[in-house]
């Protein structure tokens, strides 16, 4: 673990590193499975140890992002400070009173879910009440997969990066004209340096201002997404369970069998 971490901090350009998923949503039902609903999680031990293991690869607690937890709570033992908030949902941590008293968080675009001005108006919006960064979740679509091209991720990545620009709000139409205008550009420079012909040009030209006033999202992935994320916690469950079973076991030698007990020997 602790040459996984080093070797992130080595790799990325960011300060901060991410620690995934709330682990009490994660770790809870594989210990309960484990345990015959017997133990709850030591999250207070879990947390030190992993205070321990960033600390020793140089990362402090002020660099740790964490995902706002269910509960909404923040557990002293907790290592990060710096709280993700949820998507879909305005972060607790950006009312006006948090923002004053600088507590670190960053929001969350789901950029599956909306129109493009959609996106561009919920990332500006988190933008303007001062996070430490945005994240644009797309699940676990990757540029390979068949969803990516098919829900437009790229387009959508795209809307969301306006809204972190710092520009004046701008209308519907205003958006439209602005996105067409700046990736149109883009286009039209990329296709001369690889040599592209106007047809193509114009074609992709044509797709981002389609998709500049298309207001469906790909919310049918969004479930897909969900489902993947369920089938990974149970089989991580199943896991986790099969290596305590298997440390608990007795050692083959030690288990008294019906022969021995009868003083048979075997041949």
């Amino acid at each position: 673990m602790f040459s996984l971490v080093k070797e992130l901090t080595e790799i990325t350009s960011s300060p901060y590193i991410h620690l995934g998923y709330d682990e009490r949503t994660m770790s809870t039902p594989c210990f309960l499975e484990a345990t015959n609903n017997l133990t709850s999680p030591n999250f207070d031990n879990f947390e030190t140890k992993i205070g321990q293991m960033l600390q020793f690869a140089g990362i402090t607690s002020d660099r740790v992002i964490r995902w706002e937890n269910n509960e909404k709570i923040n557990y002293p033992s907790r290592f990060g400070d710096i709280t993700q908030c949820a998507p879909g949902e305005t972060c607790r941590l950006a009312s006006v009173e948090n923002v004053k008293n600088k507590f670190p968080w960053f929001g969350t675009i789901d950029v599956r879910v909306g129109g493009p001005y959609e996106i561009y108006s919920r990332t500006r919006d988190l933008a303007s009440r001062s996070p430490l960064g945005l994240v644009a979740e797309v699940g676990s679509i990757r540029e390979e997969d068949e969803p990516y091209l098919k829900h437009k991720i790229g387009h959508r990545l795209k809307a969301f990066s306006i809204g972190t620009l710092d520009l004046p709000v701008m209308s519907t139409v205003e958006f439209e004209n602005f996105y067409v205008k700046i990736y149109s550009t883009a286009i039209e420079s990329t296709a001369g340096n690889h040599g592209q012909n106007s047809t193509s040009f114009e074609n992709q030209k044509r797709d981002f201002k389609a998709f500049a006033t298309m207001t469906h999202n790909s919310t049918e992935h969004y479930e897909a997404s969900e489902e993947i994320s369920r089938l990974f916690q149970d089989s991580t469950c199943s896991e986790r369970t099969r290596v305590a079973k298997k440390n608990l076991m007795r050692h083959p030698s030690t288990i008294e069998t019906a022969v021995s007990l009868n003083g048979e020997t075997i041949s």
